[in-house]
């Protein structure tokens, strides 16, 4: 590793020890948000790069009828490359992404950090997957709004995220939040989906080929599954690695109750969580489909900064739920890119090995 790279990493580490310290400087926020730009948007050598590539070329004849393909056509015939395509729409999705954050917490630089940690380097790597995933993030918030038109606003919103990227139409899940919030029994309601979803596991991909073609579902179901030497062990770790997450911020929800009177957007996330349970049993297939609850976990931050104070006075219970983020974010980022699958020098190390803005 050269110096170069080094440094990169350096000005990352400290940008997030930064960001838990002073959690709400405006300053900061926009050096972090600056610094992700640079390292998404000017990035050359990502694990997933080659498929892109392949994507943006693949739809210069003729764009496909979904928006991504459309995107990579027009932008090709303007004379753009990939690296160029990508860069620009990046703009749209990290002011989109200050926007959604500086709006819904003051500790904005709190969040910031624990986004780097998880699931920044994600993003980094599926491009287009990030695209939808600011997309879906705006309509979350329509779900949890009360009313019929806020809930046709975030389907819009999923379709338009599903057509850049089909696996974005997995956040339709989050609309049985309505379900699980009106009825006395909320668990009934889980196990039963539950229930219902492990006993359909045989055919759940010939249902989704119905909806997403068959190629499509056989990449996930069939040739990435048969690349998982032990799937049911596989299956255990990210469900478990799931469930941690959302025990954390259950957790968080049960102490903050007692110290704060209003918590309706906490309790909102707190049900957008155990939805989330239902995408479980796919990880048996392929563990890409935690990418949907990824992009919910930016919710469970928001909701652990809002708690915080503004200052750096902290009641001890509500400090050690923020500590707890903290340290399992920590743990997932190192589990996963050092431990799990192809390892540091295939995930992270080429993020700051070449990049177009900064080389």
């Amino acid at each position: 590793m050269d110096l170069g790279t080094t440094l990169l990493m350096l000005i990352t580490i400290i940008l997030i020890l930064v960001g838990f310290i002073n959690k709400n400087s405006l300053f900061i926020f926009i050096i972090q948000i600056f610094w992700m730009y640079v390292l998404t948007a000017g990035n050359l050598m990502s694990i997933d790069m080659g498929v892109h590539q392949r994507i943006f070329i693949a739809n210069q004849s003729n764009g496909n009828l979904d928006i991504y393909g459309t995107l990579c056509y027009l932008f090709g015939h303007e004379g753009f490359d990939f690296i160029e395509m990508n860069a620009v729409l990046c703009i749209f999705a990290f002011i989109s992404l200050y926007c959604f954050i500086k709006k819904y917490t003051l500790n904005y630089c709190f969040v910031m950090s624990l986004y780097f940690l998880y699931p920044f380097i994600e993003n980094v790597i599926q491009k287009r997957f990030f695209i939808a995933s600011i997309v879906a993030i705006y309509a979350i918030i329509f779900i949890m709004k009360n009313g019929r038109i806020p809930k046709v606003v975030a389907i819009f919103l999923i379709v338009i995220a599903g057509l850049i990227h089909q696996a974005a139409f997995g956040f339709l899940i989050f609309l049985l939040l309505p379900l699980l919030k009106n009825v006395k029994n909320p668990k009934t309601i889980l196990i039963f989906f539950l229930i219902v979803i492990s006993g359909l596991m045989p055919i759940i991909p010939d249902i989704l080929k119905v909806f997403l073609g068959e190629v499509k579902v056989d990449l996930y179901f069939v040739v990435l599954h048969e690349k998982i030497k032990y799937p049911i062990l596989n299956f255990i770790l990210w469900g478990g690695f799931h469930l941690g997450f959302v025990y954390l911020y259950y957790n968080f929800y049960k102490i903050c109750n007692k110290y704060v009177k209003k918590m309706d957007f906490e309790k909102n996330i707190l049900y957008m969580n155990i939805v989330s349970i239902l995408l479980i049993p796919l990880y048996y297939w392929e563990p890409t489909f935690i990418r949907i609850y990824r992009t919910l976990i930016i919710f469970n931050y928001i909701a652990v900064a809002n708690i915080l104070p503004i200052g750096q006075i902290y009641y001890k219970p509500i400090f050690y739920v923020s500590l707890k983020y903290i340290v399992y974010s920590i743990i997932a980022f190192i589990c996963i890119y050092f431990f799990a699958g192809q390892g540091y020098t295939a995930i992270i190390e080429p993020i700051f090995l070449e990049n177009i803005l900064l080389n």
